[in-house]
């Protein structure tokens, strides 16, 4: 068969609206959105950076979903995707910020986290084992509920 203009009106390429009317859209949580924004930094190769920095390891970012999904849901909804940050170091900082600028971050790596906040040095840990870290949700929680009080 040839085509010919005439032909144009007798078929049609399915555009988006038609498909839309047989399908219904996909929800994706506020949740699973953060924790595919942590997963894909295993795409991160050597030298990401341009300054040698190291892999982010399977073993951070199990722990930084971990650490994550274990928040108080308001301090899991109130972090900014953008503020899920890789370091040079192979670790993953989760921050938050309030309307004073003011800050508090979580550093998570293979085996140690630690937390730090400019504002409130006093909420601020050394890099704690990791093992230990499910011990020290409640502070992390209570941090963030001073940092937005």
């Amino acid at each position: 068969m040839i085509y010919s203009p005439e032909m144009e009106h007798s078929f049609r390429v399915p555009t988006i609206d038609t498909f839309s009317r047989y399908t219904k859209p996909v929800s994706v949580s506020f949740d699973e959105e953060v924790t595919a924004t942590i997963w894909n930094l295993r795409q991160l190769t050597s030298n990401w950076d341009g300054y040698g920095a190291d892999v982010i390891k399977s073993q951070v970012i199990d722990n930084t979903v971990s650490i994550f999904e274990a928040l108080s849901y308001s301090h899991r909804y109130s972090i900014d995707k953008e503020d899920i940050i890789p370091s040079s170091h192979g670790t993953i900082s989760l921050e938050w910020s309030n309307d004073r600028g003011d800050t508090f971050a979580v550093e998570v790596g293979k085996t140690t986290v630690s937390y730090f906040s400019p504002a409130y040095p006093e909420l601020s840990s050394n890099p704690l084992p990791i093992t230990s870290m499910w011990q020290r949700i409640d502070e992390i929680n209570s941090a963030l509920d001073l940092l937005f009080a």
